[in-house]
C-alpha cells in the first residue's frame, strides 16, 4: 500500500513551512509511525551530504532527524543552488549536473519531472506516511505550468493540503484568501485546513478573523502557532540569517565571534552549534567597522568564492581582518573561507569565472584549483590541532582542491563515505590561531567545540568557561520543543486521524505482525 501523504504549502517564502513540516514528522514518529520528508525542489545554499554521499538541502535532512530516519537523496530529488544572473547550480537526486539559466532549466521540466516522481515512488513504497513540503508560494500563477513543488507534487502524491501564512509579515487573512482564491478548483478541494503562524500577541486579537477566512472559503483555521524567537531550529535559506546579525553585547565575559557575512555566504547551519553556547555571542557581519571587537573571525562556506573574494577586497573587509589579525584576532576558514585564505585560487576550467587565478588573502601558504568536478564525502578525521588531537566527523561539499604542499595539516582523513583513505585536509598556523579547512559540521563535534572555545577563550584572556552542551541533544530537545508548540496549537490528533495518517492500535499491531511475517 503507497504512503499516505499531508502536504505543507505556504503563501510565501519563509512562511513557517519547513520548521512545520519538522514537527508533523516528528510528532508522527512519536506515534509510530514510519515518516518521511520530502521536497520535490528546494532553493538553497544550505545543503549538506548523507551517509551516501549524496548531495540534498538541509532542511530534508533535519526533518529526516525529526522523523528519526537517515537523510538519503530521495526526500530531495531537486536541489537548485543559486549563483546569481538567473543561474544556478542543479543538483539531481543527490549528483551535481552542472549550472542551468532558469530557461534551461524550464525546457528540461519533464527530464526533472520523471526525477522527481521515482524518488516519490521509492520513498511511497518504504513508508507509512510522507510529510510534503512546497516550495515559495503556492499559488505563483505565473509559474503554474511549470512548478513542480506545489501543486504539481500534491496532485501526484495525492495529499491532502495544510496552507501556512507568517502573520508577522501582515495581511494574513488577505494572504491565505488571497492563495486559496488564486487556485484552481481542483486545487482548492486539496486545501484541508489554514495554519496562521508567528504570532507575537494573543489569540483573541485575531477577533473573528478566522471564522470570516472559514465562512468565505470553507475552509478551517486548524490552528494559530506562537512565534518562538529563541528556538534556533536548522535554518533553510538565506531569509533566516537575521537571527545572527546583532551587534555585539557589552558583557566583557563572552566570546565574541564575528561571521562575515559574504553575499553568497552557504552552508550557514555550520554556526548553529556555536550560536547555541552560553558564553559565545555570535554575529553575522558585513561592516568591516565591526571586526575591532572580534576575538573570533570566521569565514563561512561559499557559492560563488570568487566573487565574495572581490567583495572582501573592494568593500575593506579584506583590510579589516589584517588589522585584527595583527590585534590578535583567531581566524578560521570554512570550505570557501579556506579557499580565500590562500595565496590565489586558480580557475582554468572556468568553474566559476572567467579569471583564471585571482589573488587570495595571503593568510595561508596554500593555493586552490577549481575543478568541475564536486566532492561530495561525509569523512571522519583526526585533529592535528595544538588544543584538540581527537577525531571529528563531518562532510564535504566542494568543487576545488588546495594541496597544502609542506604546510602543517589540520586533520587526517581516516574515512570518506565510509571508505578508510590516508589524506590530509586543512592547515594550520600560528599555534592554532590561523585556521582553514574544508569539513563542514565540525563544530557538531561536542568535544572539538568545547576545546576551540576553551581554548580560544584562554588565547583572548577571557576566563575559563565550561560547557556542557551536547548540541545533538540541543537540536533534538528544540525539535521536541517545537513540536510541542505545534501540538498546544493545532489539535494534530484530530488531524492525523480525519487524514488517515495514524492506525488505530487494532491496525498498528495487525501491521507489525505482517511486516514481522508472524502468522
Amino acid at each position: 500500500m503507497p504512503a499516505r501523504a499531508l502536504m505543507v504549502l505556504g503563501t510565501a517564502s519563509n512562511a513557517g513551512k519547513s520548521a512545520l513540516c519538522a514537527a508533523l514528522c516528528r510528532a508522527l514518529a512519536q506515534r509510530g509511525v514510519r515518516v518521511a520528508p520530502f521536497k520535490a525542489q528546494n532553493t538553497s545554499l544550505n545543503s549538506c551530504v548523507t551517509p551516501r554521499g549524496e548531495e540534498i538541502a538541509r532542511a530534508q535532512a533535519f526533518q529526516a532527524a525529526a522523523a528519526g530516519v537517515p537523510p538519503e537523496a530521495s526526500m530531495n530529488p531537486i536541489l537548485l543552488k543559486p549563483e546569481g544572473n538567473g543561474k544556478s547550480n542543479i543538483v539531481v537526486l543527490g549528483r551535481p549536473q552542472g549550472t542551468l539559466t532558469i530557461d534551461r532549466y524550464w525546457a528540461r521540466r519533464s527530464h526533472f519531472a520523471t526525477a522527481v516522481r521515482r524518488a516519490y515512488k521509492d520513498l511511497a513504497s518504504r513508508f507509512d506516511v510522507l510529510v510534503l513540503e512546497g516550495a515559495g508560494g503556492a499559488a505563483e500563477i505565473n509559474l503554474r505550468d511549470r512548478d513542480l513543488a506545489n501543486s504539481w507534487t500534491a496532485e501526484l502524491a495525492d495529499a491532502s493540503v495544510i496552507l501556512v501564512a507568517d502573520i508577522d509579515r501582515g495581511g494574513v487573512f488577505a494572504s491565505l484568501y488571497g492563495t486559496w482564491a488564486l487556485l484552481s478548483p481542483s486545487e482548492r478541494k486539496r486545501i484541508h485546513g489554514f495554519v496562521i503562524n508567528r504570532l507575537k500577541g494573543e489569540v483573541r486579537h485575531l477577533g473573528d478573523g478566522p471564522e470570516q477566512l472559514t465562512r468565505l472559503t470553507g475552509v478551517p483555521v486548524l490552528g494559530v502557532i506562537p512565534d518562538v524567537p529563541d528556538l534556533n531550529l536548522d535554518a533553510e535559506d538565506s531569509l533566516n540569517l537575521d537571527r545572527f546579525s546583532r551587534t555585539f553585547f557589552g558583557d566583557s565575559r563572552r566570546l565574541r565571534v564575528a561571521v562575515i557575512r559574504f553575499p553568497h555566504v552557504a552552508n550557514f547551519t555550520d554556526l548553529d552549534p556555536l550560536a547555541n553556547e552560553p558564553g559565545v555571542d555570535l554575529t553575522l557581519i558585513n561592516d568591516p567597522g565591526e571586526l575591532r571587537r572580534a576575538h573570533v573571525i570566521l569565514l563561512p562556506g561559499s557559492k560563488k568564492t570568487v566573487a565574495d573574494l572581490a567583495w572582501m577586497n573592494q568593500g575593506g573587509m579584506a583590510r579589516a581582518i589584517e588589522d585584527a589579525r595583527r590585534r590578535g584576532a583567531i581566524l578560521m576558514g570554512l570550505c570557501g573561507g579556506f579557499q580565500m585564505m590562500g595565496k590565489a585560487i586558480r580557475d582554468p576550467a572556468g568553474v566559476e569565472s572567467n579569471r583564471r587565478v585571482v589573488r587570495g588573502l595571503g593568510l595561508l601558504p596554500t593555493e586552490t584549483r577549481f575543478q568541475k568536478k564536486k566532492t561530495l564525502a561525509q569523512v571522519r578525521a583526526r585533529c592535528a590541532l595544538p588544543y584538540y588531537r581527537g577525531t571529528v566527523t563531518g562532510y564535504e561539499v566542494h568543487c576545488g582542491k588546495t594541496p597544502i604542499g609542506g604546510a602543517k595539516p589540520a586533520f587526517r582523513i581516516e574515512l570518506r563515505n565510509g571508505r578508510p583513505v590516508r589524506t590530509v585536509d586543512g592547515v594550520c598556523l600560528d599555534g592554532g590561531r590561523l585556521l582553514g579547512c574544508y569539513i563542514h559540521g565540525l563544530f557538531e563535534n561536542d568535544s572539538f567545540r568545547r576545546s576551540f572555545l576553551a581554548w580560544a577563550r584562554q588565547q583572548v584572556g577571557l576566563p575559563r568557561a565550561l560547557s556542557s552542551l551536547s548540541f545533538a541533544r540541543a537540536r533534538l530537545k528544540a525539535i521536541d520543543r517545537w513540536t510541542r508548540v505545534v501540538e498546544s496549537s493545532i489539535d494534530l490528533e484530530a488531524l492525523f486521524a480525519r487524514e488517515g495518517l495514524v492506525m488505530s492500535t487494532q491496525s498498528r499491531a495487525k501491521h507489525l505482525v505482517q511486516s514481522r511475517g508472524v502468522s
